[in-house]
Parts: C-alpha cells; structure tokens; sequence
C-alpha cells in the first residue's frame, strides 16, 4: 500500500524537497522588500522633517513638491522611526476608543493647542494592509 503524502517521514520530506532558499524565492524577496526603498528615500525623509517645522501638518506641504517619496513611503519611514509595526496598530486597534475617545488626537506642538480627528481607524479596519501602509 502507497504512503500518503501526508504521512511522511523528515527523511522522505528532505528528498523530495529544496534545504534552501532557490534564487528565485530570493529574487522575489529582495524585490518586495521595503528596506532598499527605504534606504533610498531616506535622505529625502529626513530632509522634509527637517524643512517642515512651521506647523504640524507642514510636510504635508513639503511631501507634494518632493519626486521620489510619496505618503505612504512617508508614513513607512515614520512607523520604522517610532517602531510601530502591525503589533502595535493591532494594540491600537483593541483599545482604540480609550486611547483616543471620540476619534480625537489633541497635542501641544509650539506652545499650541492641535487636534486630528482620525477618518479611518477604530473599528472599521483589522490589517495595517487595509489602512493602506503597504508600498
């Protein structure tokens, strides 16, 4: 009687199986990977932070009239920055009406009172992918 495919040994796995990472796999990591879009954008990241102090949403302004980087290039650059991945929207998204009742952000930035009021977030959306992070 013939073995199922399901029932195999580790040994029968490895001869039937590649022990590692074929160049095609590689290839189409390296080309999904954000770290060399990172790297080659970062220059121009730092520089808007830089130039953009006169309000909070100022780079906003400088964002536009920048080649090379977009918003959601951007706000990757911010999430590695401040280290917040998908674990922490997860969080965020648990207890997202506590940390920000009424869909409010308030913060002081010079001296001054702001305030965003999120459009989207809550409990709308699960993935990062849905709030449209991925490049």
């Amino acid at each position: 009687m013939k073995k199922s495919a399901c029932n195999r040994t580790v040994e029968e796995l490895k001869q039937s199986s590649v022990g590692y990472w074929t160049e095609e796999i590689l290839r189409n990591a390296q080309e999904r990977s954000l770290v060399p879009l990172l790297l080659r954008t970062q220059d121009k990241f730092l520089s808007i932070l830089k130039i953009a102090d006169k309000s909070p949403d100022a780079w906003k302004h400088a964002l536009a009239l920048t080649d090379g980087i977009n918003n959601k290039i951007f706000l990757k650059h911010l999430m590695v920055l401040s280290d917040v991945g998908s674990e922490v929207i997860k969080r965020f998204q648990k207890d997202f009406e506590k940390i920000f009742p009424m869909n409010r952000f308030t913060f002081i930035w010079k001296e001054q009172r702001y305030q965003y009021i999120f459009k989207v977030f809550g409990d709308k959306h699960k993935k990062n992918t849905t709030y449209q992070i991925m490049v």
